[in-house]
């Protein structure tokens, strides 16, 4: 069987939307950054990329027109490579390095080059809203149309998660970036990028522009504390999601190159990981923080593997909430589980912006989230790790439809377990620290309003 491996990563710092950096970057200049990068640390000639894949959430305006061919185009590589942009919303990156390493096995592609970009700044407030709901899901499944905000809401008070949980964990996130930064551990996935920055005078309003060069990600605040955050109103009132427990919006790109694997051995290149999985599960899209709860055993049956077969987790999500309950759900606390590379929470995704609650993109990050999962050192000997985001089916100005489908994907190579049966897979089912209310173990048929489930 062909393996597909991953053969090199660069992307862009996470630049601060409306504020930052990047708001007013074209996506088509953004993306081609991060593309020829990865094509050049690969030392793949252009020539070879037969597709390039971009992942994006808000695919209108200047990440409009089937971003992903002006991108390859812009990138320098030939007109003879193709171009596709891809919409699974705040999966949308991770699907579409998923579809580059299932061409690459199944189509027997050699190179392909996928990633994610994503211009809130330039796209958010110019939606096309015409024709947005349709009147029978708005009688029969109404949900679908309800905000990200709303959701997360509903997590917290299903599975009873306090706001002092939440901050803590985003005050945590907030200590480990900044760690990491600190140490320069986000430097080589970084490309700096140089690009003209609209200011805007406190007084006039007027707007000028400066040159300025993106090399970090703006986002992280290192004096972050419990104490200061928990001051934050909620952005709803009477709720308990705030800006401190939520993540930032961003714009930002990021590109990865997958290739065979044995062209790549022949070429003397070392995988940075080699694709083994990819799993959706649908749950009700009133509570769509709890997704993962079902399509991670999916993903870890398929490859033969169970929970204690995996050592890091990268549960990365744009409310400290869900982390927290899928935690729970998934057999223990992953949020105070030892990390190789620990992730803050402003490295989530999203499209939405409730008020007073920020958070970043969608088909940026879940690049960056596997980007981040390069080999450790050879002392170093860990299971493989499982990256499991969370998707959005619909976005507006003022309001987001939930998740729908959840995926869990993209393990490194690891000597698989012996194949798991059905019956093993619901019995590890039955382990979980959650239950619905009348007992019986959560499914995709009872994720819904009317079962109500809790944590224990």
């Amino acid at each position: 069987m062909t393996d597909a491996v991953i053969v090199s990563t660069a992307r862009t710092g996470l630049a601060k939307s409306w504020r930052g950096a990047l708001n007013m970057t074209h996506g088509a200049t953004l993306g081609a950054h991060v593309v020829r990068a990865a094509v050049e640390r690969a030392k793949i000639d252009p020539s070879e990329v037969e597709d390039v894949i971009m992942g994006c959430a808000l695919p209108e305006g200047t990440t409009g027109g089937n971003v992903a061919r002006q991108i390859a185009l812009r990138a320098g590589l030939p007109v003879t490579t193709a171009g596709t942009t891809i919409n699974r919303f705040c999966s949308s990156g991770l699907q579409a390095i998923a579809l580059a390493a299932q061409r690459v096995i199944v189509d027997g592609v050699p190179v392909t080059v996928a990633g994610g970009i994503e211009s809130i700044s330039c796209v958010q407030q110019e939606l096309n809203q015409h024709m947005f709901e349709d009147p029978w899901l708005l009688e029969h499944k109404p949900a679908i149309y309800m905000s990200m905000l709303e959701t997360a809401e509903n997590v917290a008070k299903r599975y009873r998660i306090p706001r002092e949980k939440q901050d803590e964990y985003g005050v945590r996130s907030q200590q480990r970036a900044a760690a990491a930064q600190a140490a320069g551990k986000f430097a080589d996935e970084i490309v700096p990028f140089t690009t003209l920055m609209g200011v805007a005078d406190k007084n006039s309003g007027r707007l000028s522009t400066r040159e300025v060069t993106l090399s970090a990600d703006e986002g992280i605040r290192p004096d972050t504390t419990v104490e200061a955050i928990a001051k934050i109103k909620p952005a709803i009132p009477g709720g308990v999601v705030a800006a401190g427990n939520a993540s930032q919006f961003s714009d930002g790109a990021s590109a990865c190159a997958v290739m065979d694997a044995k062209l790549a051995e022949k070429r003397g290149l070392r995988p940075l990981g080699i694709f083994r999985g990819f799993a959706v599960a649908g749950c009700e899209p009133d509570e769509m923080g709890i997704g993962p709860v079902f399509a991670v055993p999916r993903l870890l049956e398929r490859a033969g593997l169970k929970m204690d077969d995996i050592g890091l987790w990268e549960v990365n999500e744009a409310f400290a909430v869900q982390v927290i309950g899928r935690g729970r759900a998934l057999r223990g606390d992953l949020s105070f589980r030892a990390m190789v590379r620990p992730r803050r929470l402003d490295q989530s995704h999203s499209i939405l912006k409730p008020e007073g609650v920020t958070r970043t993109v969608g088909g940026f990050s879940r690049v960056r989230i596997l980007m981040a999962e390069k080999p450790p050192p050879r002392r170093q000997v860990i299971p493989p790790p499982i990256s499991s985001p969370s998707l959005l089916v619909g976005s507006g100005s003022r309001t987001a439809s939930p998740t729908i489908a959840i995926p869990a994907a993209l393990m490194p190579r690891a000597t698989p377990a012996p194949a798991i049966s059905r019956e093993d897979s619901l019995a590890a089912r039955a382990s979980w620290k959650m239950v619905c209310v009348d007992g019986s173990i959560p499914t995709l048929a009872s994720s819904t309003n009317e079962t109500g489930m809790r944590s224990l």
